[in-house]
């Protein structure tokens, strides 16, 4: 090899050792001196808390019978603040979800909010129909601002599977807690479960891919009332009432050796699944008020 390709590969053999360490000292650098700080870094890019609501304990009777109970129920939300035209959104809104399209474009007018409820209690068919309005124009996101505008989210509704029976004892729960009645109101503070921040993953555009499981164990109320008991004081009320015709008639049934409530039914009643279609004078427990 002449002198001048020896210095030539002599050049090139330095430079590519250069390259070689400086890729050795960068690494050492990211993997060990920095790996404390860039770990925190990805974990923030990749991971998110999100608040989960959690279900209101249940009311039991004495035999583990259902009195009230808190069912899933997928609600549709919008996001006014980040959509421009509001106009196209309402029809397309109006459409999915069968609601008056002058109803929804008030709702889009409030400019202010972040989160506005459209409708709970959807069906499949809306369910679906509502993600499918989150990847089309006007609720598309955009890479300036990817936060979502249209969605959904679980939230709770109370259920009352034995429509009237003990409905005065129960009572029902109110969109306002304050408006709570009965049970519901007394055991307030023991079945209402705070929202809780669980971490979940997300890809690079801070999308939601996942989240780990959570224990959904809180509160019940079991109570002395038994539900069979119940039942049949109400079938012999009923019977009272129907041969005597009293404005109103209440019966109480209690254990005479500890005093403990078995069975409470009120005539007029109502039923808690619908308490709004049932005048006041229904809705007051007269065996305690």
């Amino acid at each position: 090899m002449d002198p001048s390709s020896r210095r030539r590969a002599g050049i090139l053999t330095g430079f590519f050792c250069a390259v070689f360490f400086a890729l050795l000292a960068r690494l050492y650098c990211i993997q060990v001196l920095s790996h404390e700080e860039l770990s925190t870094r990805r974990a923030a890019q990749t991971t998110g808390p999100i608040s989960i609501s959690l279900p209101r304990g249940p009311i039991l009777d004495g035999r583990d019978q259902i009195l009230a109970v808190s069912d899933p129920v997928e609600t549709a939300w919008v996001n006014p603040s980040l959509i421009a035209d509001k106009s196209a959104a309402a029809k397309r809104i109006a459409a999915v979800l069968g609601l008056p399209e002058g109803v929804v474009l008030d709702t889009l007018g409030r400019d202010q909010k972040k989160f506005v409820r459209l409708k709970r209690r959807l069906s499949e068919t809306e369910i679906s129909q509502v993600r499918g309005l989150a990847l089309e124009a006007p609720f598309k996101p955009e890479r300036r601002s990817p936060q979502p505008r249209i969605g959904l989210v679980t939230e709770y509704e109370r259920q009352y599977p034995h429509g009237t029976s003990f409905a005065h004892g129960v009572g029902f729960e109110s969109e306002d807690p304050g408006h709570h009645e009965g049970l519901e109101r007394v055991l307030d503070e023991y079945l209402t479960r705070v929202d809780r921040l669980v971490p979940v993953a997300r890809d690079g555009k801070r999308q939601q891919m996942g989240s780990s499981s959570i224990a959904l164990s809180g509160a019940e109320a079991i109570l002395t009332v038994d539900l069979l008991l119940q039942k049949v004081v109400e079938e012999e009320l009923d019977a009272a009432c129907a041969e005597f015709r009293p404005q109103w008639a209440t019966v109480i049934v209690m254990d005479p050796r500890t005093g403990a409530i078995l069975a409470l039914a009120n005539r007029p009643t109502f039923d808690p699944n619908h308490p709004g279609r049932s005048p006041a004078e229904s809705r007051q427990n007269r065996a305690v008020a």
